[in-house]
């Protein structure tokens, strides 16, 4: 078998042989593959575009021969040779003729929505795919008597706007109105752009609904959609590549502003909940307990047990201030160094002593800093696996600001200390910030069964449960009472073994009778800690801690449609010393 005549070995791309053919032809197969010392990566070689016209060609015919595509080999220089400029513009011509097809998608799988400029959301009609699980905003708008939204009727035809729809009763009128589904400009480019919505505009002259007259509405192409759209409302080309970026990798993406207000009116929704729920509870966290006879039978011992105990706690703290009067005063001096005249005894003070810069985050800035917005925290992401709520958002995991790397620079500290201080301290919201860590903890903990580390850790729970057990055994065997307990005569032995049990339910009785003793008359002594042996002597590990940080931002860096994502942390190296006393695991 010969080769073809429009087929040169030294062409930058070779033609796709029929299977048969290299099954039956070892010379044109070596001649197709090259030589092992040419040969490049894959990842490096040039696409050959003709390929795409081949399986075009064998899809539209009747008789498809099966074979097996083929990457062209890769010239680096020029030959002179008429054969390799032949084979070059043929591959240019079917890359122009393969990115030059029209892209279809079925009318059963597409959505339509309009563009309204004056809003700046693109108002949805129809929708298919779950795609809109996580896109868009639901809003209730009021209705006019024709039947169109209030909101939508042009600002030029004021004077001939019907009347808002609704009844009135007792005096109060109730307009009507309907759920509207919003997409913001990306949400509605990036469906543009992958091509599962139909995005129109409305004509100026027409005052009616979508769906009136279709011929009314003009549809709207990627070009005219970018042109309009990438400049809406805040968005630019570059917020714009990183929404596509992060949604393409299936991240649940929201802009901050929209997710501050759902997350106030579901936050609200929730509170007027609880406040209206039935019986005389009005706060299930407080709830209010009322007086029985035995609550007074038991009110004077528990009073007595609470003086008693702010009596000792006082006594105890006259006693710190009078050991404190009679210690002999420190030497007076600083010293030529300026550090003289204190007690070293630990290493803190030697510490706190030699620091330039106060460390931590307490210490507040001499002059207030002037606010910058040069880079805002546009967008909050989520994990791909998280179950999402559109109406009711979980907290984010991310939240993201937008860099472009051509006309910025690197943030200085006061950008950065402007970025972590829109994010929220973790668990320090204080009692109206419960729920919400605790809707954290949960959705975290969904996550994880999502990504399959619980099972993860439920494995290693019940192997350091079944250790602790097997330990106590272990204990209860060698236990020197036991042993007496079990060489006693039968009777003997459960004579015994009663009055235990009933010493434990007398215990357990005297501690559910003054377990509801107000506040202050349980008071709880921590017992000093001895030396640290054996596994507590080491203390935890601070660098994943550290390089966690307390707030985290993501820096989305932007060049050129090239997105980079770098996270910064803000770090709280006082609150782990490595060296002294009160550092996580230090005493």
């Amino acid at each position: 078998m010969s080769l073809q005549p429009d087929a040169d070995p030294d062409a930058p791309s070779a033609a796709p042989q029929p299977l048969s053919a290299a099954r039956d032809d070892d010379d044109a197969a070596a001649v197709g593959a090259g030589s092992d010392d040419g040969a490049s990566d894959p990842e490096d070689d040039v696409p050959d575009y003709s390929q795409l016209l081949a399986l075009a060609a064998r899809a539209r015919s009747s008789a498809a021969v099966p074979f097996i595509p083929k990457r062209g080999e890769k010239d680096f220089e020029p030959t002179g040779f008429g054969a390799q400029q032949r084979a070059l513009e043929k591959s240019r011509a079917a890359m122009r003729e393969a990115i030059s097809g029209e892209r279809r998608i079925g009318s059963k799988l597409l959505s339509t929505g309009t563009w309204v400029p004056e809003l700046q959301r693109c108002v949805l009609h129809t929708q298919h795919g779950a795609v809109f699980a996580s896109l868009g905003c639901t809003r209730r708008v009021p209705l006019l008597d024709d039947g169109s939204d209030a909101d939508l009727w042009p600002a030029a035809a004021a004077a001939s706007r019907p009347a808002v729809a609704g009844v009135t009763k007792d005096g109060v009128f109730y307009p009507r109105t309907r759920a509207r589904v919003e997409l913001l400009p990306e949400e509605a480019l990036y469906l543009v752009e992958r091509g599962s919505l139909e995005c129109r505009r409305r004509v100026h002259a027409y005052r009616g609904t979508a769906h009136d007259a279709d011929e009314a509405w003009v549809g709207m192409s990627v070009q005219q959609a970018w042109a309009e759209l990438s400049t809406s409302d805040g968005l630019t080309r570059e917020r714009y590549q990183v929404y596509a970026y992060l949604k393409r990798l299936g991240y649940p993406v929201q802009r901050a502003a929209t997710y501050e207000e759902l997350h106030r009116t579901a936050v609200a929704a929730r509170q007027g909940e609880s406040s209206t729920a039935a019986g005389i509870v009005a706060d299930p966290r407080r709830p209010l307990r009322l007086v029985t006879v035995f609550d007074l039978l038991l009110y004077p011992f528990r009073r007595a047990a609470q003086l008693l105990g702010d009596a000792r706690y006082s006594v105890a703290m006259w006693l710190r201030r009078l050991l404190a009067r009679l210690a002999p005063p420190p030497p007076r001096g600083t010293g030529l160094l300026g550090i003289g005249g204190r007690r070293w005894d630990t290493y803190d003070s030697a510490f706190s002593q030699l620091r330039i810069v106060p460390s931590g985050h307490a210490a507040r800035p001499r002059q207030a800093l002037p606010a910058t917005e040069r880079f805002p925290i546009f967008y909050y992401a989520w994990r791909p696996a998280t179950r999402f709520k559109k109406s009711d958002p979980s907290p984010p995991e991310f939240r993201i600001a937008v860099a472009p790397a051509r006309s910025t620079s690197v943030p200085t500290a006061a950008e950065f200390a402007h970025l972590f201080g829109q994010v929220p301290v973790p668990l320090a919201l204080g009692e109206a910030g419960d729920e919400e860590a605790q809707r954290a903890r949960e959705e975290k903990q969904r996550n994880d069964e999502s990504y399959g580390r619980m099972a993860v850790r439920k494995l290693e729970r019940e192997r350091r449960d079944a250790q602790q057990n097997e330990l106590q055994r272990k204990r209860r065997e060698e236990s020197p009472l036991l042993r007496m307990l079990a060489r006693l005569p039968a009777p003997l032995q459960a004579r015994v073994e009663a009055l235990a049990s009933l010493l434990r339910r007398l215990g357990v009785l005297v501690a559910e009778t003054f377990a509801h003793a107000p506040p202050g008359a349980l008071i709880k002594f921590v017992p000093r800690r001895g030396p640290r042996t054996g596994a507590d002597r080491r203390p935890p590990n601070p660098f994943p801690a550290l390089k966690a940080g307390r707030r985290t931002v993501v820096l989305a860096i932007c060049d050129h449609g090239t997105t980079t994502m770098l996270r910064f942390g803000e770090a709280e190296f006082d609150k782990w010393q490595l060296a002294g006393e009160g550092g996580p695991g230090r005493g």
